[in-house]
């Protein structure tokens, strides 16, 4: 079934690709995890299998852009790991989550089991994404992530500015 609809897949992801910037092999493979959510998804009483495909893609792949580039602007103003040391070090630690903490210990403690893990799948730069990645490899889930990349925005936005 795959094979039918592999050109449009195909289509979605080059368009989205070259509106969004973000790297084509996460946009396929996000693409096809979205087919396979279609699949499951899919009520033929209520469509036709393409039809529903085109929107699934469509929306799918704007959310996941819209996500991407959202995720992205958290850690903008994080130039380097001093700033993230001196909020720990200077924040009452009660005002601050457990995942919070735990990502920043991580980021200074475990720098270079970080720095190594994204070398390995990234080319050694620590960003934003790649950060995500780690977690979700970790077993984090993407909401926990996401509140605690917005508590880390909040306190670096308390702090240094």
């Amino acid at each position: 079934m795959y094979n039918k609809y592999k050109k449009m897949i195909k289509m979605f992801v080059f368009k989205t690709y070259l509106k969004s910037g973000i790297d084509y092999d996460e946009l396929d493979a996000q693409a096809n995890l979205l087919f396979c959510e279609a699949l499951n998804d899919y009520d033929q009483k209520k469509s036709k299998f393409s039809t529903y495909l085109y929107i699934y893609l469509q929306n799918g792949l704007k959310n996941y852009v819209y996500n991407e580039k959202k995720q992205k602007k958290i850690f903008n103003s994080l130039s380097n790991l001093s700033d993230l040391y001196y909020i720990y070090n200077h924040k009452e630690k009660k005002t601050i989550s457990k995942e919070t903490t735990f990502i920043i210990n991580m980021l200074i403690d475990d720098y270079e089991k970080v720095r190594s893990f994204t070398k390995n799948k990234y080319g050694g730069k620590i960003s934003k994404n790649c950060l995500l990645k780690y977690l979700l490899d970790l077993g984090w889930k993407r909401q926990k992530i996401n509140q605690t990349f917005c508590e880390i925005k909040i306190l670096l936005r308390e702090n240094l500015i």
